[in-house]
């Protein structure tokens, strides 16, 4: 993420971009900005079991920024996210954001989202490990953990929730709060029970690249998630039976989709990657879920994320600013930054460019070709009576294997 932005239902709009992170009115106009980085300096570095500190942790805030944000379901508090691996937690205090707590995480975090009671902050990371931690300064513990880089025991706090093969991009829990979304790197959604997260409720699985933005809204009366990502294709799903129920046309690689609900209508608003055009699409309910694109609306500079703050209007953070887009009439009310953070959106850069997996080889094809020319090449012996065609099963048998072994062989890189 090189911008990241989140909303609470009173239509307060969290904006992180570099170091800084504001906090805006439902207008657009800021109302406190916090310097995240020397909070995050200030945390104490985690120890190995000898007792050391970890120095290698201060390398962590070469070229900082707050990459993930969340606002808690009751709107006194907000968290972020560094590339430093570290997590801040802030109270909303009328207009201010005053720290809370801070700690530190073993791996660089993708999204955060609070659970329904706002008792645990619910953070995802790029190794594919999804862990709580209590927002509560007092039931703070340090817990065992295993570092995957080297196997050294540290004193991580946090409980683990689920992990996959794979990195986690978006986490979201269900208006109800019993069932935490996952999308993943590998075209999954995962829909675990909470707080029994060693209950995979049900896998959505359905499309062709990463999955990378989750959202749920209520259609109709059924309650549907909705995801997006590398195939450009928005995907409406049943969540709890597992069962897709309508999909979009390819948009383009999607990264981010937000649900606008105006009365018993329901809308997403669409930012594709690398793009000034935010996609404003219409749902509608049936047998099979419909979408249709309502307007294309341009904005000035490269925009890298989106967020609801309240109905009919998007909060947009683009390369050139931050600003609040009103869906009615497309027009843009942009927010007094200053020159440095101006210039801070216009230098942000993405710091994973491409979600989509790379395949390091393929020699398939040359596997195939050297199996068709075995055949082949058996085919003639027999046809020349050098290699009796009556052979006896048991001999064919463990040739058949030898094959197979040769095959299996033939797949691994040269």
């Amino acid at each position: 993420v090189m911008a990241t932005a989140a909303s609470s239902n009173t239509g307060l709009t969290l904006v992180s971009a570099g170091s800084f992170t504001h906090l805006l009115n439902v207008d657009g106009r800021i109302l406190s900005s916090v310097d995240v980085l020397p909070i995050s300096k200030a945390v104490p570095l985690s120890k190995s079991t000898d007792g050391t500190e970890r120095k290698e942790q201060l390398k962590f805030h070469d070229g900082f920024q707050v990459i993930a944000t969340s606002f808690a379901n009751n709107n006194s508090l907000v968290a972020v996210g560094t590339s430093a691996k570290t997590v801040v937690i802030f109270d909303v205090q009328g207009e201010s954001l005053v720290e809370r707590r801070s700690f530190r995480i073993p791996k660089t975090p993708t999204a955060l989202v609070f659970d329904r009671a706002d008792s645990f902050l619910i953070v995802a990371d790029r190794a594919g490990v999804v862990r709580k931690y209590s927002v509560d300064v007092a039931a703070k513990e340090n817990k065992e953990h295993i570092d995957e880089d080297d196997s050294d025991e540290t004193d991580f706090e946090g409980d683990f929730i689920c992990s996959a093969i794979s990195m986690m991009l978006d986490v979201k829990f269900s208006p109800c709060g019993k069932y935490l979304l996952v999308t993943d790197r590998d075209e999954k959604m995962r829909v675990h029970r909470y707080p029994q997260t060693f209950v995979l409720h049900q896998m959505c699985m359905a499309h062709k690249d990463y999955v990378n933005t989750v959202c749920t809204a209520k259609v109709g009366e059924r309650q549907l998630a909705f995801t997006a990502g590398g195939d450009g294709v928005i995907i409406a799903w049943d969540y709890i039976e597992g069962v897709e129920v309508g999909r979009s046309e390819a948009l383009g690689a999607v990264r981010k989709i937000r649900v606008v609900e105006e009365g018993s209508s329901t809308r997403l608003v669409v930012l594709r990657n690398n793009s000034s055009i935010v996609i404003d699409l219409k749902v509608y309910d049936g047998e099979k879920m419909a979408f249709y694109v309502m307007n294309a609306i341009k904005v000035n500079g490269r925009v890298m994320d989106i967020t609801v703050p309240t109905q009919g209007k998007v909060a947009v953070v683009s390369s050139t600013g931050v600003g609040v887009l009103t869906l009615s009439d497309s027009s843009m009310e942009w927010s007094e930054l200053g020159e440095e953070h101006t210039k801070t959106l216009g230098d942000l850069k993405d710091p994973i460019p491409d979600m989509s997996k790379k395949v390091a080889f393929d020699n398939m094809s040359d596997y195939l070709q050297r199996k068709q020319k075995k055949l082949e090449g058996r085919n003639k012996k027999r046809k020349n009576g050098n290699e009796s065609i009556s052979e006896p099963p048991l001999k064919k048998a463990e040739e058949d294997n030898e094959d197979t072994v040769e095959g299996e062989e033939g797949t691994v890189a040269e």
